[in-house]
């Protein structure tokens, strides 16, 4: 009546997606930095440590070769490799799921430009690490075979430290391109990781077989140990997540 019979009602459609992804935010993009200066200190400082550790996880006489942890790196080694492994996993995920989640279009302000996302991933990862260290060495005490738990966490921080040299790169070649080659970075990173779980879960079921331990309780480890903590934490999270 007012604007004349040309006027028209608009249909009400769904808002445009605002805001900006969390990985164009500074400090994520500060993290990705961070992320290329501890893998090249890595690299260059303790490269003979992760090359042994590589050519235990990946070679054919590596078994018989480490199989006492006292050919593994020191306390410091061990805390850059995972250093530098947590932080390669949470750049990952949070490209990971802007790529192919759901909260692409999340506010940055709500993850304080990255700077809350990545470290969140970190402490999570790290909780979940923890846990599975503390049930392996209460198992160890209680079944008296605390040689056996010591050879099987050194076999985890050689198949950790083997993923993190070979995942890094792809990681920041994700984070650091858009379009195509994002998703391709990102495809190579979750090959890397599905790689060296499979491989881990091949030679640790050969390992038991060769301590002449049951199957059953290869099987009991692989879902109490390794799988049930992830699965609680990814549980939780998809009930608890906002969006």
């Amino acid at each position: 009546d007012i604007y004349g019979p040309v006027s028209f009602v608009p249909v009400a459609g769904a808002p445009e997606p605002c805001g900006i992804p969390v990985t164009f935010g500074v400090g994520y993009q500060m993290l990705t930095v961070l992320l290329l200066l501890l893998y090249l200190l890595l690299v260059f400082r303790a490269g003979g440590h992760a090359a042994r550790m590589m050519r235990a996880v990946w070679g054919r006489g590596g078994e018989g070769k480490h199989r006492h942890d006292g050919a593994m790196p020191g306390a410091e080694v061990q805390a850059l490799i995972l250093a530098c492994g947590l932080l390669m996993c949470g750049l990952a995920a949070v490209k990971i799921f802007e790529l192919w989640g759901e909260w692409r279009w999340l506010p940055s302000s709500l993850w304080g430009g990255g700077w809350l996302a990545v470290p969140a991933v970190m402490l999570a990862l790290l909780a979940v690490m923890g846990v599975q260290s503390a049930v392996l060495h209460v198992v160890g005490k209680l079944t008296f075979s605390t040689e056996f738990i010591r050879m099987l966490c050194a076999k985890r921080l050689s198949l950790f430290a083997s993923m993190t040299v070979t995942g890094t790169p792809a990681v920041l070649l994700a984070a650091l391109s858009g379009g195509v080659w994002a998703d391709v970075a990102a495809g190579l990173f979750v090959a890397v990781t599905v790689a060296h779980l499979a491989l881990y879960a091949g030679r640790s079921f050969l390992w038991f077989i060769d301590r002449k331990v049951s199957i059953l309780l290869w099987i009991l480890y692989l879902c109490a140990v390794e799988a049930m903590p992830f699965g609680i934490f990814a549980v939780g999270l998809s009930r608890s997540w906002p969006v």
